[in-house]
């Protein structure tokens, strides 16, 4: 410091300050009570500014604590004041005090300058000269009040700086930007390892200081709470830190996120999810989806209280979704969650699953059913009774119902009951049969399907076809992309159906998720399951007998098991996924207890799956069957070349086989996934021969049987064999 260092003595009592002339000239000493008096022009004497901060320094170091406190106040008035030239002099004092407090670690003076500066951010709304700096002495300012166990007097500072870094604080985008890189320096883990030690064990008055920095350091903070809770054997604590990391909001999302993925433990997964759900961010749904089919109950419990939890305008359809996937004993949770929504779908699913209720086992049923009870009063009154009489009138269901449920259901058909006779029913409600009309609403709100009351009345809504609600629904917004991918994967089944038979049905379809290389049935399995192969491949694999058989892998669309499933018999070949493949399963215990109610679906689901379901039809009669004599079909390449005379093997409404001898020197696996011309014949009639377009989606060949090889292909669009002939095939 300078010879001509500033000495203080006391105030002289006339409220101007007091010096020793010794070391400083009068007009300097006139500059600095002129300041104190308002006049902050001043300022603008060069090298004033810098004999301020020494001389504030002298006044603490002096002992004199009140001049210090005026002193900096003066200067944090002027941190606010009009002129940008006068504040920015202001700021460069009190940087270099804090520089000062800084270097000697003078406690007492860090609330003071941090107070100030805290009211300068928060008015400060223009980029001014130092500001970077400035905000980086902040920066070491919070960590000392951190480091010193100062954190009531950082909790405004980090506040303040949180508040602009989000947005809260309106500020100049560059500001935001300094203050954000502020921000993040402040949060180095050992700070943030204390406060949530201290936070968690809740023994002193400083754990809610603790929380609320904790809160405000929300994206370095969250992944420290996350491993502490991770890792955390106390359930008070975990609790704590369970209330705690919702508060931080969207910036805990990324670290719950990457925690998710990384395959945690189930009661990892398990707290993460209701973490998730306390937060309601919609966006997350993606994430979430996938721990609907988690193998742990408790965990698949939290996925689907998160998914209600999110709120928006796909919530229905959500826990529709997620209702489809679940395990069936999370059921009456979904129940519980969609019944209050009141919404029309929701009644028409709840009567869907009272009709097959039965699939259920014992207890399962009891409970599905006292749930909907529930809500049934909501919707629509006459089929509600219908379903629940019917129910008890079985005498077969009835077996399984427990005393309560009986009751339950008793004391529902009363108030439906009441329901009914309060409204004056239009004459079509006693005569109309269940499933003579399909209506459409004329406009979609938030829900993407009609009421069951409006596809059953003629009175309401003029007749349309059935693939109408089809449409409607898989155009909705209100539906997810797996729903709608779904839908379109399989438009020519579900636009046969009407509304209410695609509810029921869907309402019974199980989610199941195969990991990469998963078997999914081995030879000699006895089940009779369909699969509907949602996205990710399946590969078949035949048991071979001096043959070859390669079957294009089975992708998104496709559904295998329609012979099984019919017959009951052994499964004659393996399946296996040949990467993460999600597969909807289908029993046929299940369309068994549609049969009695919905005979018209089970004859449109069966038909379906026949046609399009032929390759294990096609092996088997290429297999087991001589090849038959047969006019020779003329089998040509791709430039017109003739390959070789064919025979047809099986020619089927969607697919279809033929077989050839292959010459010497040609491999096999050329025709694999080959793109295909078949030509027909119209019987004899005078119409253009009709050209289909095929994929080839099989090979099988007989090395030690004249090199024969058979083609199986799936056609692009549906033939009638019984009025067309095959007559030429062509790559």
């Amino acid at each position: 410091m300078k010879s001509d260092k500033l000495q203080l003595y006391r105030d002289n009592g006339s409220g101007e300050l007091a010096f020793s002339t010794r070391f400083t000239t009068p007009g300097i000493v006139a500059q600095f009570n002129d300041f104190m008096h308002g006049d902050d022009s001043v300022l603008n004497t060069p090298g004033l500014i810098e004999q301020l901060a020494h001389y504030i320094f002298d006044l603490y170091h002096n002992g004199d604590m009140q001049q210090t406190l005026l002193l900096l106040e003066r200067l944090g008035e002027t941190t606010i004041a009009e002129n940008l030239q006068h504040r920015e002099y202001a700021l460069i004092v009190l940087s270099l005090v804090a520089a000062k407090v800084l270097e000697e670690n003078n406690e007492d003076l860090l609330e003071a300058i941090s107070l100030l500066l805290v009211r300068w951010l928060k008015n400060e709304n223009e980029y001014i000269s130092g500001f970077e700096y400035i905000c980086l002495q902040l920066g070491k300012l919070i960590q000392k009040m951190l480091e010193e166990d100062l954190w009531y007097q950082a909790e405004d500072l980090v506040t303040v700086l949180s508040e602009i870094k989000k947005g809260t604080l309106k500020k100049h985008k560059l500001i935001r930007q300094i203050i954000s890189r502020t921000h993040s320096i402040i949060a180095q883990d050992t700070y943030l390892d204390q406060l949530t030690s201290s936070y968690v064990a809740n023994h002193n008055d400083k754990s809610d200081v603790a929380a609320t920095l904790l809160v405000q350091l929300g994206e370095k903070a969250a992944p420290r709470m996350l491993q502490t809770l991770s890792s955390c054997e106390d359930k008070e604590q975990r609790l704590r830190l369970i209330d705690l990391i919702p508060a931080t909001g969207i910036d805990a999302i990324p670290s719950l996120v990457a925690k998710l993925r990384s395959n945690p433990p189930w009661y990892v997964s398990r707290n993460i999810l209701l973490i998730l759900s306390r937060i309601a961010d919609p966006a997350v749904f993606e994430i979430v989806k996938p721990f609907i089919r988690h193998q742990d109950l408790r965990v698949q419990q939290e996925a689907v209280r998160c998914i209600a939890a999110l709120n928006g305008e796909q919530k229905v359809s959500r826990l529709l979704e997620a209702l489809n996937h679940c395990d069936h004993r999370v059921k009456p949770l979904l129940i519980n969650l969609l019944g209050p929504l009141q919404e029309e779908r929701v009644g028409a699913v709840f009567l869907g699953l009272l009709n097959n209720v039965s699939i259920f086992e014992s207890a399962l049923q009891n409970s599905i059913i006292q749930e909907i009870c529930k809500y049934l009063p909501a919707y629509s009154a006459e089929k509600s009774f219908a379903a629940l009489e019917t129910l008890v009138a079985n005498q077969k269901s009835r077996e399984h119902l427990t005393e309560a449920t009986l009751k339950t259901i008793e004391e529902t058909c009363t108030i439906l009951r009441r329901n009914i006779d309060s409204t004056d029913l239009p004459e079509w409600v006693t005569l109309i049969e269940p499933h003579e009309t399909e209506t459409v609403r004329p406009a979609l709100s938030d829900s993407s399907t009609p009421s069951l009351e409006e596809t059953a009345s003629p009175t309401k809504h003029a007749s349309i076809p059935k693939e109408s609600w089809f449409s409607e629904v898989a155009t909705s917004r209100n539906i997810s992309a797996e729903l709608q991918k779904h839908l379109h994967n399989r438009a020519d089944f579900y636009t046969l159906l009407s509304h209410e038979e695609f509810l029921v049905f869907s309402a019974l379809l199980t989610s199941k998720i195969f990991r990469k290389n998963e078997p999914i049935t081995a030879v000699g399995d006895v089940h009779s399951t369909l699969f509907f192969i949602e996205d990710g491949g399946v590969q078949l694999t035949f048991p071979e007998k001096d043959t070859i058989t390669s079957i294009k892998t089975l992708e998104a669309g496709d559904l295998f098991g329609h012979e099984i499933f019919m017959n009951g018999s052994e499964w004659p070949v393996a399946l296996k996924a040949v990467e993460d493949t999600t597969v909807l399963l289908f029993d046929q215990e299940q369309l068994l207890s549609l049969q009695p109610g919905y005979p018209d679906f089970c004859r449109k689901f069966l038909n379906y799956c026949r046609d399009q379901d032929f390759i294990m039809g096609l092996h088997r009669t290429v297999c087991r069957k001589p090849p038959p004599a047969q006019k020779a079909i003329p089998f040509t390449g791709d430039i017109g070349d003739h390959i070789a005379d064919s025979w047809l093997i099986d020619l089927l409404p969607r697919g279809f086989c033929f077989c050839f001898t292959l010459p010497q020197g040609i491999d096999y696996s050329l025709f694999a996934d080959r793109e295909l011309h078949v030509h027909f014949s119209r019987n004899g009639k005078e119409e253009a021969p009709l050209k289909v377009q095929a994929q080839t989606i099989g090979l099988n060949f007989f090395r030690e049987e004249e090199r024969r090889l058979c083609i199986f292909a799936r056609f692009r669009q549906a033939i009638d064999p019984a009025t067309q002939q095959c007559v030429a095939i062509s790559l």
